[in-house]
């Protein structure tokens, strides 16, 4: 049994005629007729009763048929599959996203790439970071946007931007009007985290290395809309990425540099089994050739 004599087989089903079978899928009618005898003498059945005026499928056919059909569709599916894997300008990419990353550019840079490549589609998966590296190692995710850098085996991290951490603060707030604070002041301001973000844990390490003690009065576990609401609110403070600061530079908060800086890199993130994919490479090759430019961009 081959593929071909499957096709010919569906055709003939589909239409009840050997003529029109055959003018479908773009073939001589005796071909059609000789393969479908083939197919039919390897089984050692008849798949069609024949009559001068009439064709239709036996009570074997009519059984058979959707075998044939699900065997055509997982070829169709496999293939589908394969060509990802060989193909550089066609298939599915699986991208995961820290939240705030569109803060970032990425989102420009997808959009630029995909006007590159129309043929190539996209999933995008937002997640914090540690659930991102767990996808990336699982292989259910092609690349990933992350804001933190954790050395995992398998994976191969590129930087991508270099940013630091700012204070934000109420306009009305007595630090207001400076344009820096030292960490060892915000011991007695009221700190509001998200605590489930990487941010925040950066921020704990930093604390507990120049043995300080934060004073968290708010964790919360939502979209940075939220904090900087309560911040907004006279609430208390927190700390965001300066790049994302400038998002929300009209919104009745100000913003402060932090000394000693807490320093923030962006990365994309590659299981090395897949940077193979001609596909994956030529993604990841695209957003680290227009980086800067994108970058420029945004800024």
């Amino acid at each position: 049994m081959e593929f071909h004599q499957l096709e010919y087989f569906l055709a003939v089903a589909k239409y009840g005629s050997f003529t029109k079978a055959a003018e479908e899928i773009n073939v001589s009618q005796s071909s059609l007729s000789i393969q479908i005898g083939k197919l039919e003498s390897e089984f050692g059945i008849r798949l069609f009763e024949r009559t001068t005026r009439s064709l239709f499928l036996t009570t074997v056919g009519k059984e058979f048929l959707p075998f044939a059909q699900r065997i055509m569709e997982d070829s169709q599916k496999a293939k589908t599959m394969i060509e990802q894997f060989i193909s550089a300008d066609r298939g599915n990419i699986l991208i995961g996203a820290f939240p705030g990353s569109q803060y970032f550019g990425f989102i420009e840079l997808v959009s630029q790439f995909k006007k590159f490549f129309p043929a190539i589609n996209f999933d995008i998966y937002e997640a914090e970071c540690a659930g991102l590296i767990s996808a990336l190692k699982s292989l259910e995710i092609d690349v990933a946007f992350l804001s933190h850098f954790h050395e995992t085996e398998g994976i191969h991290f590129y930087p991508l931007y270099e940013d630091r951490l700012v204070l934000a603060v109420n306009q009305d707030h007595p630090l207001a009007i400076r344009k820096s604070v030292h960490l060892e002041e915000l011991t007695n301001e009221s700190l509001i985290f998200n605590v489930e973000t990487t941010l925040y844990t950066n921020v704990i390490e930093t604390f507990n290395r120049l043995k300080l003690n934060p004073n968290i009065v708010l964790r919360t576990h939502g979209h940075l809309s939220s904090t900087l609401g309560f911040v907004s609110s006279g609430t208390g403070v927190t700390m965001i990425s300066s790049r994302v600061a400038k998002y929300y530079a009209h919104q009745g908060l100000a913003f402060l540099d932090i000394k000693p800086a807490i320093p923030r890199t962006t990365y994309l993130a590659v299981p090395i089994t897949h940077e193979k994919r001609p596909i994956i490479k030529n993604f990841v090759k695209f957003v680290l050739k227009n980086l800067k430019s994108n970058d420029d961009q945004i800024k």
